[in-house]
């Protein structure tokens, strides 16, 4: 394994940035502009699964980048709880009026083109809580085309340890 940034590393870089006067919501949006100029040639519609931390947050304004492009996307809420920033691009999609449904085992994902997994960034660690491998197996089983956003959720940035997303394709930022 060759190893491009640590966790640590990539929390400075952060750091950096807000020293600099970017806020996170910027950065949020940075990040979903990077995704969505790869998502755009990728098959409709979209499902975006969000978590709660800042990572779910970047799929909120992918949802919002994408449907102001006119492209068909959902988004399916794995946690009812979010981070501050988070609330702010959910709350927007809401009013834009993206459908933002509950997680529910019985979704079927296999009917949507594209999934992108925003369900744990960077911040993931060990151990993976129950009702994510759940989401996780569900994702892995539905043999969709799988955008991860910053890492394939469930996999330990630092050591490469845990029970991952198989995405296609991942766009880290």
């Amino acid at each position: 394994m060759q190893w491009v940034y640590s966790v640590s590393d990539m929390r400075k870089a952060e750091q950096n940035a807000f020293t600099a006067g970017t806020s996170s919501r910027k950065l949020m949006t940075m990040a979903a502009e990077a995704v969505v100029s790869h998502l755009v040639s990728c098959r409709e519609p979209y499902a975006i699964l969000c978590g709660k931390g800042n990572n779910a947050g970047d799929g909120y304004a992918i949802a919002m980048l994408l449907a102001s492009q006119g492209l068909s996307c959902t988004v399916i809420r794995v946690s009812d709880t979010v981070s501050d920033d988070s609330q702010y691009f959910l709350s927007r999609c809401q009013d834009l009026g993206i459908p933002v449904i509950p997680y529910s085992a019985d979704i079927g994902l296999s009917s949507y083109g594209t999934l992108v997994d925003c369900l744990f960034g960077i911040g993931y660690h060990d151990p993976m809580p129950a009702d994510y491998m759940e989401v996780i197996d569900h994702i892995n089983r539905s043999h969709v085309y799988t955008v991860s956003v910053d890492i394939a959720s469930g996999l330990n940035a630092d050591n490469g340890t845990g029970y991952p997303v198989r995405a296609d394709l991942t766009v880290s930022i």
